[in-house]
Parts: C-alpha cells; sequence; structure tokens
C-alpha cells in the first residue's frame, strides 16, 4: 500500500476537513429518504458497530441480552472508519454513531447539530518501538524516535494528535519525527515489520500483535508504567478516565429519542459491570474467541490479555475533565475552533459515577 509523507501545516488540515464535507455531501446526496430513523423513542436504533478490535462491546451486549431487557430494537450497522461513520449518520443511515468530538468537529464548524450522549471507550492508541530501541521508561522510550519515522492509520486523524502530545510531551518538536499513512492498522504494523517504519502509533489489535512478537511498547495511555510524576499534565490528562469514543446521533433525534437514549445507556453499563466481574473473564474470553472479535495471530495467553487489557477502556461517563480535554486537543491540533460544550453534549449524558448510579437505578 502507498503510504504518504507528513508535515503538519494548518492548511493540510484544512484540506482534511474539506475532503470529509465533501464526502458527507455525496453520501448524502445518494442517500435514500426513506433511511429516516425513528422518531417514535419506541427503543429502534441503528447503531454503528466496528467488526473488529476490542470495539466489541455492541456484540457482547446483545449476546448478555441487555439490549432486549431494555427495551431494545438495535440494528447494528457495521462502518468501519470514522469518516464514514460521521458520512453514515448525517445521511440517516445510521442513528448513532462511536465517534470523538475530532471526527465530527469539521461538521460541527460547517453548522451540523450533532451531540455526545454518553461515553463509550477510552483511548487504546500506543506507541510501538522497532526491535532494536531498548528504552521502555518515560521519556527516553519516546525521545528514541528522534529522526523516526511513524506509522500511523491516517494523517490528521484523532490517533495521530494523541501520538503527538506524547512525542511534544518527551520534549520532541515536530521537525524531529515524520508520519507516514498506512491506511489501517495491518498496514502500520506490516511497514514496522518491513522496516519501512520505525515506530507505530496503533491501535489495539497491531500493537497487540507486534508486541507479542518481541516489538517494545514504548508507551500506552491505558498503562503507562512510570512513576505518573515524571509526564506532563497534557499526558496525563488522557487517562482510564479519559472517554476516547463517545455515542453521537443528530440533536433532532437526541430531542426525539431521550427514552431510547437512556435505553442504551443502562443496556452498555450493565455489559460493562459484567465485563469487570473477575467471576465472568473466562465466560468474556469464551464468547469473544469464537466472536468476530477474535484476534486469529495472537496465541490463547495472549488474547486473553488482550481482552483482560480491554476491559478498563469502555466507560459510560463522559466527564467534564474529558470534555475539556478534547477541546484543548481540537484548539491544538483540530480543524478549528470547537463550540462551548453545552452545544455539543446532550445535557442528560452521564458525567460522573453518581450520574451513572441515577441511570442505573431509574426505570426503563
Amino acid at each position: 500500500m502507498a503510504t504518504k509523507m507528513f508535515s503538519r501545516t494548518r492548511s493540510t488540515k484544512r484540506m482534511i476537513a474539506t475532503l470529509s464535507i465533501a464526502g458527507l455531501a455525496v453520501t448524502t446526496a445518494v442517500a435514500c429518504s426513506s433511511t429516516t430513523g425513528s422518531s417514535a423513542d419506541d427503543g429502534t436504533v441503528r447503531l454503528q458497530n466496528y467488526a473488529a478490535g476490542s470495539f466489541y462491546l455492541n456484540y457482547l451486549t446483545e449476546h448478555l441480552g441487555n439490549f432486549d431487557k431494555e427495551g431494545l430494537k438495535v440494528e447494528n450497522v457495521d462502518v468501519s472508519t470514522g469518516v464514514q461513520a460521521t458520512n453514515a449518520l448525517q445521511s440517516g443511515s445510521i442513528d448513532v454513531a462511536l465517534l470523538s468530538p475530532f471526527n465530527v468537529q469539521p461538521l460541527i464548524e460547517d453548522g451540523q447539530k450533532l451531540q455526545a450522549t454518553s461515553g463509550y471507550k477510552g483511548p487504546y492508541t500506543a506507541i510501538v518501538g522497532a526491535k532494536s530501541m531498548t528504552e521502555t521508561q518515560w521519556p527516553n522510550s519516546i525521545a528514541q524516535l528522534k529522526g523516526s519515522t511513524i506509522a500511523v492509520l491516517a494523517i490528521g486523524g484523532a490517533e495521530q494528535a494523541m501520538c503527538e502530545i506524547v512525542l511534544n510531551g518527551a520534549g520532541l518538536k515536530p521537525g524531529d519525527y515524520t508520519f507516514v499513512a498506512t491506511g489501517s492498522g495491518q498496514a502500520a504494523g506490516a511497514a514496522m515489520s518491513s522496516g519501512n517504519a520505525n515506530a507505530g502509533c496503533l491501535s489495539d489489535v497491531p500493537t497487540a500483535t507486534l508486541t507479542d512478537s518481541g516489538y517494545p511498547l514504548l508507551f500506552s495511555f491505558m498503562n503507562k508504567t512510570s512513576p505518573l510524576s515524571n509526564y506532563p499534565a497534557e499526558v496525563l490528562a488522557i487517562n482510564s478516565d479519559f472517554s476516547g469514543s463517545q455515542m453521537w446521533s443528530k440533536t433532532d433525534w437526541v430531542e426525539k429519542n431521550p427514552k431510547t437514549i437512556d435505553g442504551l445507556r443502562r443496556a452498555f453499563a450493565k455489559t460493562i459491570i459484567w465485563m469487570n466481574d473477575p467471576a465472568n473473564f473466562e465466560e468474556l474470553v469464551s464468547v469473544l474467541t469464537t466472536s468476530p472479535y477474535h484476534v486469529d495471530s495472537l496465541s490463547d495467553a495472549a488474547f486473553a490479555k488482550f481482552v483482560k487489557d480491554s476491559i478498563p477502556m469502555y466507560k459510560i461517563p463522559f466527564t467534564e475533565e474529558s470534555r475539556s480535554t478534547w477541546m484543548n486537543i481540537i484548539d491544538r491540533f483540530g480543524n478549528g475552533p470547537m463550540p462551548p460544550v453545552d452545544q455539543w453534549v446532550d445535557p442528560t449524558t452521564p458525567a460522573t459515577a453518581a450520574d451513572l448510579d441515577k441511570l442505573l437505578s431509574s426505570s426503563n
């Protein structure tokens, strides 16, 4: 697969936003008008599904029957990328997308009315180095990347922005490294394996596959191995409580479907509680082993570790800290300013553990 070299500029980022909106226009133009979602608040919902990696929460929630228990009629619609998901959401072919503020910011700036209604998953992005790299503790693990070519899924995406926060936090400047876009996590891993990249800014599956093959893990937001006092504030802000992706919908759909949204929140929350019970871990691994989310390249033991590492990523609260951190990330790396939080987060969105407890105690 061809790769693309990158030097970050504001014009480059603007071009990415323009292309995304142009793609949206095409998708909207060809969408059938009959694909509008339910407006009766009857529990009918078309939900984006990532059928890969550790994005298994939809699958597991359905398997456990938690959608049914909440009276939901869920259609999982496979959509594989953030750009495709925003386009599908705006065209009306899905009601709920799993996105980050970074994905939707260009559309909100363009006047689209979208709202986050719940947290979903934390920051899975990690940095893996070449086998020759020996430093694995902060900040030397990242400082050794000076002069490196770093494989990344897409230029200008949220994953790259998060990795730049890490790189800059360790003292590197933009001219000290080069990103190369590979188009997929698997291709990023292949670029490292072939020596075309010295490191990778990777999602969960290629990270697990490469580290299982002896490549060193240089940094993980979910597993900071050095004393926390060693990290700068901007790196610490992206932690296990940080909401990396959320449930997003059109504002008018949110306003028409409050019961359905609460049902989704409760269904997912019940699944996450089940996942976090150690007594259910063997069953969780067994269920995922026979699912589309099994990683065939991993041994049984490595896959079990992959599942264990993924459990803490799932969180329903979209905390005030997460919202503020996203505003800072977009201000620094995005395509333009993000409106105030109250313009893109539904006011009923759980922000704390207390909010979640109240949600779970409420009736269907």
